[in-house]
This record gives C-alpha cells, structure tokens and sequence, in this order.
C-alpha cells in the first residue's frame, strides 16, 4: 500500500544532475524496449511505435556518440543516421513498428 511508505528525504549535492538517463525517447507513444551491448562493442536501443499512425520522435543518449545506424533485429547496419550535438537521433516508425538503433560511443 502505497499510503504506508513514509518517504525519506535524499540530499543531492556534487556534479552530477538530480536526474541522469542513459537513454531517453520522445513522444511516449514510442517505448523502450531493450538496451544492450552488441558483439561489435556498442549500444544497441530498441523501441518500438504503441500506436497505428507513423510517429516521428527523438532518441537522446547519455554519452557522446560519433555515429548512428538504423539497424535489423539481427543488427545488420541499414542506414547510418544524423547525430545532433552528439547524443540525438531523429527516428520515424511506422504504427506497430520496432525500431532498432546502433550507436557508436565516442572514444575518450
């Protein structure tokens, strides 16, 4: 029961934000549904559109990439994709459609 939690107040100091994600998607209608590492070492996010009318979103990641693909489920590059300032992807999925995304980290 929710109403039985007490909560219990977490200072926050230092450098990092009061909120971090590693991976976020806009609009809602698209969902997350995997992260995972491939066998080439990089990142692959997969979501997918909720509704039947194609949706245009954003994917924004937490660290710096040097490149983007659109990939199969069997994560084959398709097409390589634009990143904006480094962490952003524009996607666009048809209703119903999986989406799956291959990121290239920046090395540091």
């Amino acid at each position: 029961d929710p109403d039985l939690v007490t909560p219990i107040p977490w200072p926050r100091s230092g450098r990092f934000p009061a909120t971090l994600s590693a991976v976020s998607l806009e609009p809602p209608e698209l969902v997350l549904s995997a992260v995972k590492r491939s066998a080439r070492d990089t990142l692959i996010v997969r979501c997918y559109n909720i509704t039947r009318e194609p949706v245009a979103g954003t994917v924004r990641l937490g660290v710096p990439c040097e490149r983007a693909y659109r990939v199969t489920m069997a994560e084959e590059r398709q097409d390589e994709l634009d990143i904006i300032g480094g962490r952003r992807v524009n996607v666009h999925a048809n209703g119903g459609e999986v989406v799956t995304l291959e990121f290239v980290p920046t090395k540091v």
